[in-house]
Formats: C-alpha cells, sequence, structure tokens
C-alpha cells in the first residue's frame, strides 16, 4: 500500500488491541480501539459495524482479530471479509 504495490485506500484500522496505534497514525490513518467485553460482546460488534459503514469500507481484513463474527455482522459483509490466520495452518489451528 505504502509503497504503491497495492492499489487501495486503507480506510481506518479498528482494533480490540493499542499496539498498533502509534504506526497506524503516523500513516494518516484513523485507529478506533474497540475493547471486546467477553461477557457482552454486542456492543463492540455493533460500534466496528458503524466504523465501517462510517468509513464506506468496501472489504474489511481481519488480523490477529481472535474474535468469533456474529452471524449478522457476516451477513451484512457477506463476501467482503477476509481473514488472515496469524500462525501456520494446519498446524497449529487454534480453538
Amino acid at each position: 500500500w505504502h509503497s504503491d504495490e497495492l492499489d487501495c485506500d486503507i480506510a481506518c484500522v479498528i482494533s480490540n488491541h493499542q499496539d498498533l496505534r502509534s504506526m497506524v497514525e503516523w500513516h494518516d490513518i484513523p485507529y478506533y480501539h474497540v475493547p471486546v467485553d467477553p461477557k457482552d460482546k454486542e456492543p463492540a460488534f455493533a460500534e466496528v459495524s458503524r466504523l465501517v459503514g462510517h468509513h464506506q469500507a468496501d472489504v474489511v481484513v481481519l488480523a490477529r482479530y481472535m474474535q468469533i463474527l456474529p452471524p449478522q455482522l457476516c451477513r451484512e459483509y457477506a463476501h467482503q471479509v477476509i481473514n488472515i490466520h496469524h500462525s501456520f495452518l494446519p498446524s497449529f489451528v487454534g480453538a
């Protein structure tokens, strides 16, 4: 993206981690920290949906997200989500 090897615009970064905020903001990309409460995930998913809609993103890329998207969000963004698995498959499949 930054080296023009990827023809796209990054609308925003939405993360449940704060780790990369400074790097993302250094590139002038809007960064949103949306923590996920394990006891009530719905508010976080609603905020993610709102932010994706607000930024009119065409594609959602999940990288190190580690949350299972609810059916409503899957329907809303059907055929627009890319999930990047963060480990070597099939050796480390996770849960």
